[in-house]
């Protein structure tokens, strides 16, 4: 997670919503996170938040093997 300017995010809130339950994850302080047990080809979505920045809705994610890179930036908010 990073800002426009390149610089990581960290303390942003992730958010996967699913069908039993809803997990919430927050970026290490290089920006960084990870979501273990997704299963491989499945679809999730994802809500993105970070003090002082625009909040992002994702709704077609998909996990792949080994592992799926993020890449993802927020703008600052107004």
């Amino acid at each position: 997670m990073q800002t426009t300017a390149g610089k990581p995010i960290a303390k942003a809130k992730i958010t996967f919503p699913g069908y039993d339950s809803t997990v919430e994850i927050e970026t290490d302080s290089s920006g960084y996170f990870l979501l273990a047990c997704v299963v491989p080809g499945c679809g999730y979505k994802a809500i993105v938040e970070a003090d002082g920045y625009q909040s992002i809705r994702l709704d077609s994610l998909e996990a792949r093997v080994p592992a799926t890179d993020l890449r993802l930036t927020l703008r600052e908010a107004n």
